[in-house]
């Protein structure tokens, strides 16, 4: 997730600081949206794998299908489709 520049209008008439912040907003979040292309076409069809990829590329056209997952101590990895093809994206696990 993106993180925004602090938002310090100067006064009730600074119209053109709320709209640049808002525009900063928008395309940021556009941004973060197209990172997420393909995970929309999973529909639910999660199903965990013993497989712990290797690379992005690691797909077995035969074995692997879309919404595959599984997770080590570090990262979770889920196959998406990218421009029609399968591969394993990954996510970093962190603590909240």
């Amino acid at each position: 997730m993106k993180k925004y520049a602090p938002f310090n209008p100067t006064g009730k008439g600074d119209f053109p600081a709320i709209y640049s912040t808002l525009e900063d907003i928008i395309a940021k979040r556009q941004e973060d949206v197209a990172k997420l292309a393909g995970i929309e076409s999973l529909n639910g069809a999660l199903r965990k794998v013993a497989k712990i990829p290797t690379s992005s590329t690691d797909i077995v056209a035969s074995i692997d299908t879309l919404g595959d997952f599984n997770y080590d101590a570090n990262y979770l990895y889920i196959v998406v489709s990218s421009g029609g093809a399968l591969v394993w994206r990954r996510i970093t696990l962190g603590v909240f």
